[in-house]
C-alpha cells in the first residue's frame, strides 16, 4: 500500500479542488457563450426594463430561499447524530454542490458531506443524505404524477385513461418490492436494505417528518421560480397547465441521471417537449430552463468554490455535540 507524506496529501487535496472547481467553471463558460445571444434578445424585446430589477430581486430571493431549504433540512437530518449550526450545514451544502455538480448522479455530494465527520459515522451521514434526496425525489414523484395526470388530460385526453392504468400498475408495484426486498438479503458495500431500514426507523418520526415538510415546500418553492419566469416573460399560460407542465417536466428529467453540468440539457429538451403541446416557442422555454440552471445550480457554485478552496481539510467541523441513536 503506498503511503503519501503530509505535504504530498496536501498537495494531491488542493489539485483535486481546483480541478474539480475549473472543470465545473470551464463548462459553465462554454454554456453562457452558447445561449448568451438568446439571452440579449429575451431581455431586449420580452422583459418590461421598469420591472427588470425587481424581478431580478425576486429571482435571488427564490434562489436564497431553496438553498436555505436545502441547508435546513441537512441540519435536520443531520441532528440525529451531530448537532449543527445552519452555517455549518450552509458550509457543508454548497461545499457538496460543487462536488456533486461534476460526479454522475450526485454522487461526490455524499462522499463530501461524509467527510465532514468522524470516519465511524460516516455509513450513517451516507444514509442520512440520501434519506433527503429520497424525500426531495419523492416530492418530485408525488406532484409531477398528478402533474403528468392533468398534462394529459388537458392536451392529450385520449391518452389519459392509459395513464391512470399505469399509475395503479405503478402503485401496485410500489406494494410489492418493500416486501420482497425484506425477504431478499443483498448488500453493496455493507449497504444492505434491511440495515437501511431498520437505521432509518430509528430516527424520529419528528425529525423524518420535517425532512419531508421541508422536501415539499423547497419542490414548491423551485416549480414557482419556473412559473415566475413565465409570467415575467409575458407568456400566456394559465396557472394550473403551467404548473402541471413544470411537474411533468420535473418529473420525467429526474428520471434520467446525469451529472448536473449536463442537467440544463436533459431539462431543457424535456421542456421544450412538454411546452410544445401549450404551443410556447422552444427558444423562450431554454432560455427559461438555462436560467434556472444558472440560478439554482450554477450561482451556488461561487461560494461553494470558494468554500472548497479556502478549507485546509473537510475534517473542520467543531464542537459538534454527539445525539447517537
Amino acid at each position: 500500500m503506498v503511503h503519501f507524506s503530509r505535504k504530498a496529501k496536501h498537495f494531491i487535496t488542493v489539485t483535486i479542488k481546483i480541478m474539480i472547481v475549473v472543470v465545473a467553471f470551464l463548462f459553465v463558460w462554454e454554456r453562457l457563450q452558447k445561449d448568451w445571444e438568446s439571452f440579449e434578445d429575451i431581455f431586449q424585446n420580452q422583459i418590461d426594463p421598469s420591472s427588470l430589477y425587481l424581478n431580478i430581486a425576486i429571482l435571488l430571493i427564490l434562489t436564497a430561499l431553496n438553498w436555505s431549504l436545502d441547508a435546513y433540512r441537512w441540519k435536520v437530518l443531520v441532528g440525529s447524530i451531530h448537532k449543527i449550526h445552519m452555517g455549518e450545514a450552509f458550509r457543508q451544502t454548497l461545499v457538496a454542490h460543487v462536488t456533486a455538480f461534476v460526479t454522475p448522479a450526485k454522487t461526490g455530494e455524499y462522499g463530501t458531506k461524509a467527510l465532514y465527520f468522524p470516519k465511524k459515522y460516516r455509513k450513517k451521514i451516507v444514509v442520512l443524505n440520501f434519506l433527503g434526496n429520497m424525500y426531495q425525489m419523492l416530492a418530485t414523484l408525488f406532484f409531477g404524477a398528478i402533474g403528468l395526470g392533468v398534462v394529459c388530460f388537458i392536451f392529450k385526453p385520449l391518452s389519459f385513461v392509459w395513464y391512470i392504468l399505469f399509475v395503479l400498475a405503478v402503485i401496485g408495484v410500489s406494494f410489492l418490492v418493500p416486501r420482497n426486498l425484506n425477504r431478499l438479503r443483498w448488500s453493496i458495500k455493507g449497504y444492505s436494505w434491511q440495515r437501511v431500514q431498520e437505521y432509518v426507523l430509528r430516527i424520529s418520526k419528528s425529525i423524518r417528518d420535517k425532512a419531508k415538510v421541508l422536501s415539499v415546500i423547497k419542490y414548491l418553492v423551485f416549480s414557482h421560480q419556473f412559473y415566475f419566469i413565465l409570467i415575467m416573460l409575458d407568456i400566456e399560460i394559465t396557472y394550473i397547465p403551467a404548473l402541471s407542465l413544470i411537474a411533468s417536466m420535473y418529473l420525467l428529467s429526474s428520471l434520467v441521471p446525469v451529472m448536473q453540468f449536463f442537467d440544463v440539457v436533459v431539462r431543457g429538451g424535456t421542456a421544450v417537449l412538454l411546452f410544445g403541446l401549450a404551443q410556447i416557442p422552444a427558444s423562450v422555454i431554454l432560455i427559461i430552463t438555462t436560467t434556472m440552471w444558472l440560478l439554482n445550480i450554477v450561482l451556488p457554485l461561487l461560494p461553494g468554490s470558494y468554500l472548497l478552496l479556502k478549507s485546509k481539510s473537510l475534517l473542520t467541523s467543531h464542537n459538534l455535540t454527539d445525539t447517537t441513536l
